[in-house]
């Protein structure tokens, strides 16, 4: 009897035994099961920091580099890597300075975005005419050999862009001029051996710029067209991407509707004809404070902060590198000079633009020492009841041009400073401001005004001042 109810008690318990075990057996499938892949959704912010092409160790070391741009809260940085540098004989590699600066770049949480360009001589024949020329036909298997080496080597890369401004002959060297048939044989070389290495890394079509047509140089429209008609199918992958370099003008820095946007506006289309729903990389953008085509450091804090923003909801721009992190040396033209946030040796002062990121990531910037240059400033204001006018007292970082800009109410005055220091600068009023002031009736007239004042340092954009305050009369 008792072996016959424990015997009914087992078989009571094995549904539950199995359904115990079929439990467990999913839970563990699940643990087990690959990850997901990373959704590739969210934007990616870098600097276009290339320390070998333009500072070397001597000017800015890697560390300060790679320190500086990761405290803003970047990810990657963009640089490149020649080929003529690596393997300047053929089959004699040389990879140490590249190699130094990627491991730099990790320590701080950084990913390379590398490009990938200039064949060596011995790749090139006599249509090179620059520092950065494609390889010859023959040479193909040699430069896709080259772009293997590089994805294989530097797995921490987030993608490789082959070439960057390839529509400019400034940057494809060679003397017929920008080539989208050749390019694209160029690029299905490189990529084809790119994914045959990384399935999953994306490759890059080269920074597209923005640049007119002409003899040498092709419109990005019109080199995007006939590259995609020359490119075999099957090479673009779904993760790779359209490099665009997209350099801010004016109608930029609150709206994006200037040279930017509008250059953003011709991929696009370009996008639609011949590749739809490819994801665009901006890997330059920025503003220069020096130069011709300079504006003030509040402005180009204001461009970059619009970019940002606004690119923040386009959901085909899968990243924006800023050019640059850091000013060019002072030896380069006056209009190179400016592009970075932040300023070139000694001082790598930080600008406006470079403190707002880090606000961004870091709250105030008195945790980081971020401190935004206040040179130019407005130190003092004094006024006279009885006269019925005022004085601003100015600071400026050296010589150049102070202007008080001329309004309805206060008259233009001019200053130039020729060292720097603290500057008187009295408010005078219009006929019309007058007139207003009298018009009030009270024991003490008021008139409220708005100052202002500009300083234009020799060879640099101006920068600009406002400040409102009230001019006050005792009756």
């Amino acid at each position: 009897m008792m072996a016959s109810t424990a015997s009914g008690r087992l078989w009571r318990a094995v549904p539950t035994l199995a359904a115990s075990l079929l439990a467990a057996a999913f839970l563990i499938a699940l643990v087990l099961q690959p990850a997901p892949a990373r959704a590739e959704s969210r934007q990616l912010l870098g600097f276009n920091e290339n320390a070998f092409e333009f500072h070397g160790g001597a000017h800015i070391p890697e560390q300060r580099i790679a320190k500086q741009a990761a405290a803003t809260g970047a990810e990657v940085q963009r640089f490149v890597l020649a080929w003529k540098e690596v393997e300047p004989q053929q089959g004699t590699w040389n990879w140490e300075r590249y190699d130094r600066a990627v491991e730099v770049m990790g320590r701080q949480g950084l990913r390379p975005l590398i490009v990938i360009e200039a064949a060596p001589d011995w790749a090139t024949d006599l249509g090179c005419a620059g520092r950065a020329c494609p390889p010859t036909d023959a040479r193909l298997p040699a430069w896709a050999n080259f772009a293997s080496r590089v994805a294989q080597r530097y797995r921490e890369a987030v993608a490789i862009e082959v070439w960057h401004g390839e529509n400019n002959n400034g940057h494809w060297n060679t003397i017929v001029g920008a080539d989208p048939e050749r390019y694209a044989r160029v690029f299905a070389a490189a990529a084809n051996a790119i994914h045959s290495t990384r399935p999953a890394l994306p490759v890059l079509i080269g920074g597209i710029e923005a640049i007119p047509d002409d003899f040498f140089d092709m419109d990005p429209a019109a080199f995007l067209d006939q590259f995609y008609a020359a490119l075999p199918a099957g090479v673009m992958q779904k993760a790779d991407g359209l490099a665009v370099r997209a350099f801010s003008s004016p109608q930029d820095v609150r709206a994006l509707k200037g040279a930017a946007g509008h250059h953003l506006d011709v991929v696009r289309a370009a996008i639609r004809r011949n590749d739809p729903g490819r994801r665009i990389w901006i890997t330059e953008a920025g503003i220069t404070t020096t130069g011709a085509g300079g504006l003030s450091e509040e402005k180009q804090r204001q461009g970059i902060a619009t970019l940002l923003d606004r690119t923040r909801a386009m959901p085909d721009i899968r990243a924006v590198m800023i050019h640059a992190l850091f000013d060019h040396p002072a030896h380069e033209t006056v209009s190179q000079r400016g592009w970075g946030m932040l300023e070139a040796a000694p001082t790598f002062a930080a600008k406006p633009a470079y403190c707002q990121l880090v606000a961004r990531v870091v709250g105030p910037l008195a945790k980081l020492g971020c401190k935004v240059r206040r040179d130019f400033s407005i130190l003092k204001l004094k006024r006279s009841k009885r006269q019925g006018s005022a004085r601003l007292k100015i600071s400026v970082p050296g010589p150049g041009l102070v202007k008080l800009r001329r309004n309805r109410f206060l008259q233009r005055v001019v200053s130039h400073p020729t060292a720097a220091g603290k500057l008187p600068l009295q408010v005078r009023l219009t006929r019309k401001g007058r007139r207003k002031l009298a018009i009030d009736r009270g024991r003490i007239s008021k008139l409220a005004v708005r100052a202002r004042v500009s300083f234009t340092p020799d060879h640099a954009a101006p920068a600009l001042l406002g400040r409102r305050f009230q001019i006050l009369k005792r009756r």
